[in-house]
């Protein structure tokens, strides 16, 4: 686990957009492991696989309940079925009441509530 921490407007967010790929460098070049730029397809997408974010603003998707914006990256990297994502503690977590606001949209919880299915989505 990385942390980045900084001064506002020294650059923190532009160095993430710059390590997962949104941003690319006007000079020089990002060094992980290996260089960016000389990275096949198949070892971006390895790279890229291993990498999560949370967003500032949380960025759930809001036609999409807690539960199914939590789910999305099993869904998207696994075979899992929505109740396997449940039984193997992938699903929201009873004990920090995610369980009665797993069916609710985003718009329905509290600022709280979304910055904690985001961390779960991230995690």
């Amino acid at each position: 686990m990385t942390t980045i921490i900084g001064l506002s407007g020294t650059g923190k967010s532009v160095t993430l957009k710059h390590i997962i790929g949104l941003l690319k460098p006007d000079a020089g070049e990002i060094l992980t492991r290996q260089a960016h730029h000389r990275m096949t397809r198949l070892e971006w997408n390895g790279y890229i696989g291993r990498i999560s974010y949370m967003f500032q603003n949380n960025a759930l998707f809001d036609s999409m309940t807690v539960f199914e914006n939590v789910a999305l990256p099993l869904k998207r990297t696994t075979q899992l079925s929505r109740k396997e994502n449940r039984s193997q503690g992938h699903g929201p977590d009873p004990a920090d009441r995610a369980d009665e606001v797993a069916h609710k949209y985003p718009s329905e919880i509290s600022g709280g509530m979304q910055k904690r299915a985001a961390l779960a989505r991230a995690l």
